[in-house]
């Protein structure tokens, strides 16, 4: 049947009010379908939905398959109005469809394109269906619209988890591996949304924990890989996500475990999962080599939640920091840097700080290269923690030294003003084990430096005592320097 016929043509127009409605219309252009050509078979969708009447709109779902890649497309954008023909095919109640298993796949195939979370609870009763090809098109659909979650509507994305959390609690009803990937796959989200899953899964016996267990020791595919961190929240689960992590990092694909999951690693429950597993052995990235700048940039947080001492933190920090110098991962750089930090600042959290003093040294030796660091925010943030940290000369002239080599201007000027503001310092503290020829240099140094140097003199001369022998002893070394020839009067005094 051609498209053009006067009757079809007013039937798209839709100007007659005694077909609006009427049953036959629906089967006229069914009908019309097989003998249409691409273009007639875009106005007959257009048409049909247009017009909603379910009929019609299962008809399009039925020949799904045989529509151009546009008109399959209008259809997933369209997808709210078809929910009751959907509905009316999966139940398999519609009487119009020839062909039940394929009208069903194709209403599979269209809740998948379109992102249907608010349908998926309709995709999970067909794991159960006992025809293998819908079955197995529900297990794609449903996996599918898990990757595709971050594009639903919020409202879509809560119904897609509360459908599955659901389906977790009833795993015995459908013993569906798809179920156990797609609650995998949307993790932490289904931790989060809490409910019916998280109580099942609190129970060693409950028909999804083994089957949970085994995947994620597997730890074969990316939505397993990217649920072992939150798992570890979990007591039945988390041995068998430390076994999982395990292999990720002997494989080489623990950048896609850890990687975005940074805030769950601060998470107690997560925690003590990690601690329940005792010695994190195996838990350390053997190199970098093909991970992504996210998994380099997470490995900081990674390092600090395992169950290791202060101290061992701060080393492996330090690795973490150099390895990602040869990768050029500046956040990488700049985390371990905030973790370094963190270590010295949260001495309360730390009960075995006061009895490792080393620790800061090793994270004093650990920032001391960040000074130098090509990036600005890093090198200003290892020198604003390591200057007001500093406990003696010797490390606040190592730390200024350091800075004066930085890359950048703002670094070095900050460094030499705080070494021209303790230079007078320094050569006052150190002046009685310098000989006469080191004394001299050192007083004409401080003296070309430090501007206030001179001023700190006059102070010390009139204080009087072992402050004023010191400070007459310092004039007369360099009786030259212009900023001491008013102090020659006072060098008769001296004796």
């Amino acid at each position: 049947m051609a498209w053009n016929y006067p009757l079809l043509d007013r039937i798209a127009a839709g100007g007659d009010a005694w077909l609006a409605e009427h049953p036959s219309v629906e089967m006229a252009l069914g009908m019309a379908w097989e003998s249409s050509d691409p273009r007639g078979r875009r106005r007959i969708v257009s048409t049909l939905l247009s017009r909603r009447q379910p009929e019609g709109l299962t008809v399009m779902i039925e020949h799904l398959h045989e529509l151009d890649s546009g008109s399959r497309a209008e259809l997933a954008r369209q997808v709210s109005r078809l929910q009751k023909p959907l509905r009316l095919v999966l139940s398999g109640a519609s009487e119009s469809t020839k062909n039940q298993t394929r009208a069903q796949i194709n209403a599979l195939l269209l809740v998948e394109a379109a992102a249907a979370g608010g349908l998926a609870y309709l995709v999970v009763e067909k794991l159960r269906s006992t025809d293998e090809p819908i079955r197995n098109q529900a297990e794609r659909c449903l996996l599918g619209m898990v990757k595709r979650v971050s594009e639903m509507e919020a409202a879509d994305g809560e119904r897609l988890t509360q459908t599955i959390n659901e389906a977790i609690a009833g795993y015995a009803r459908h013993r569906s591996l798809a179920v156990i990937r797609a609650w995998l796959g949307l993790a932490p989200r289904g931790l989060a949304a809490g409910g019916k899953a998280i109580e099942a899964l609190q129970d060693t016996e409950h028909a999804a924990v083994a089957p949970m267990r085994d995947r994620l020791k597997s730890a074969d595919g990316q939505s397993e890989r990217g649920a072992l961190v939150a798992a570890l929240a979990l007591p039945t689960l988390d041995l068998a996500a430390v076994h999982g992590l395990r292999r990720c990092f002997e494989n080489g694909t623990w950048g896609e475990a850890i990687a975005g999951h940074e805030h769950l690693l601060n998470l107690p429950a997560v925690r003590r999962g990690l601690a329940r597993a005792g010695e994190p052995g195996g838990l350390f990235p053997a190199s970098l080599n093909g991970q992504s700048d996210s998994a380099i940039a997470a490995l900081p947080a990674w390092i600090c939640a395992l169950p290791i001492s202060p101290l061992e933190k701060a080393r492996r920090l330090g690795l973490a920091s150099k390895n990602a110098d040869e990768r050029s991962a500046p956040l990488a750089r700049l985390n371990a840097t905030r973790e370094l930090i963190a270590l010295t600042k949260d001495k309360q959290n730390l009960p075995d700080y006061a009895a490792d003093p080393r620790l800061d040294h090793e994270v004093r030796r650990q920032l001391l290269p960040r000074l130098e660091d090509s990036s600005i925010a890093i090198a200003r943030l290892a020198a604003t923690h390591l200057v007001p940290s500093s406990k003696n000369d010797a490390e606040r002239n190592e730390i200024l030294t350091a800075m004066s080599r930085s890359k950048h201007a703002s670094i070095r000027t900050m460094a030499g003003r705080r070494l021209r503001a303790s230079a007078f310092d320094r050569l006052w503290n150190v002046w009685p084990q310098l000989n006469d020829k080191n004394r001299l240099r050192a007083a004409r140094a401080t003296l070309n430096v430090d501007p206030l140097a001179a001023r700190r003199l006059e102070s010390h001369l009139k204080r009087g005592g072992s402050h004023r022998t010191r400070a007459l002893e310092i004039v007369t070394s360099a009786p030259d320097m212009p900023t001491l020839k008013k102090y020659a009067g006072l060098m008769g005094g001296a004796a």
